[in-house]
């Protein structure tokens, strides 16, 4: 909701199941989800454009106790990461197929695909990015914001 306020919009928190209609009646001005969620909500029905702003990153994690990871082998460690290594860039892949896919459908219904300039995005957002850095743990979210390419 910070974000979108530093940027002059009126964001409004709906139920996923109403944004439709919302969107239909004009209540909703658009709406920001995920491409997979736009296409099966049929949102590309009731917007003209569509934004890729890459300003949300959501990973999925990998996670294992480690003590179960200390008590494994060196050659299982080095396997299992390399098999974790491995689908990780084949799920980036994927991902980012399926993306190019959707765009492409949403053009072909008529929407207008406009592509942000990431750079000065994160510049206007600079300030609502430290203050929700300040609530994670540790140094990750230093970590994400000098890893992740838009």
């Amino acid at each position: 909701m910070s974000l979108f306020d530093s940027l002059g919009a009126a964001p409004t928190q709906i139920d996923l199941g109403e944004a439709y209609l919302a969107l239909d009646q004009g209540v909703l001005d658009g709406q920001e989800n995920p491409l997979k969620v736009a296409d099966a909500n049929s949102f590309f029905e009731k917007q003209e454009y569509l934004s890729l702003t890459s300003h949300i990153y959501s990973p999925v994690y990998l996670a294992m106790n480690d003590q179960a990871w200390q008590d494994l082998p060196q050659d299982l460690q080095e396997g299992l990461q390399e098999a974790a290594d491995a689908a990780s860039a084949t799920s980036r892949e994927l991902a980012a197929e399926a993306d190019r896919t959707l765009i492409e459908k949403f053009e072909a219904e008529g929407m207008t695909v406009n592509e942000a300039d990431v750079d000065a995005l994160r510049e206007a957002v600079a300030d609502v990015r430290d203050e929700i850095a300040d609530d994670i743990p540790g140094d990750f979210a230093d970590r994400v914001l000098t890893s992740v390419e838009p």
